[in-house]
């Protein structure tokens, strides 16, 4: 695993080293076929992350990344599984959760911009706003093995996404659009 080190000289984009900021949790609850189908914004485990924010600490960690690990419901044991040092598709639940906009957020810092300049510290993010949770529908065919199922999309699915109250809804879908054979179902 690279981690990035920050420096007192170099690129401008590292001005903001020192600065941490924790945008709460997602929970990634559900995978199939290693894809994320349900991610859930709200539950919270000490442990790992005060041992996660030590880490990010000592190597004076900078940018909007993401610190992944597994727990065991039933233990509570958890395992460091690494940094993902990009923007996830999954941001978007902890932007619900926090009322921030993480994409507008990077955006500042990569251009000098400071985590105090953005007025960000733990207490001006304080505690979630609400629950959030984020799906992927997938297009798969269960008597094919769940491969990927072309076809036009049912009308009954468009109905259903338009009905969704305070719901954020970023579709590719539209409706007679046709799925195609190749791909990633989700």
């Amino acid at each position: 695993m690279k981690a990035r080190r920050g420096s007192d000289r170099g690129r401008r984009h590292r001005r903001h080293l020192g600065d941490m900021v924790h945008l709460r949790k997602r929970e990634c609850s559900v995978q199939w076929r290693f894809q994320k189908v349900a991610e859930v914004g709200i539950r919270f485990f000490p442990r790992p992350f005060t041992c996660l924010w030590r880490v990010a600490r000592s190597l004076r960690y900078q940018g909007m990344d993401t610190f992944e690990y597994i727990v065991n419901s039933h233990t509570g044991r958890w395992v460091f599984l690494g940094i993902n040092p990009c923007i996830q598709v999954e941001h978007m639940v902890t932007e619900e959760i926090t009322n921030l906009d993480i994409v507008r957020m990077q955006l500042h810092l990569s251009n000098s911009a400071t985590l105090t300049s953005l007025h960000l510290n733990p207490t001006t993010i304080g505690p979630p706003q609400c629950c959030a949770i984020q799906l992927r529908l997938a297009a798969e065919d269960p008597a094919q093995d769940f491969r990927l199922s072309p076809g036009a999309n049912p009308p009954q699915f468009h109905r259903v996404a338009r009905r969704a109250r305070s719901a954020r809804r970023y579709m590719a879908l539209r409706r007679g659009c046709a799925r195609v054979q190749c791909g990633n179902s989700l």
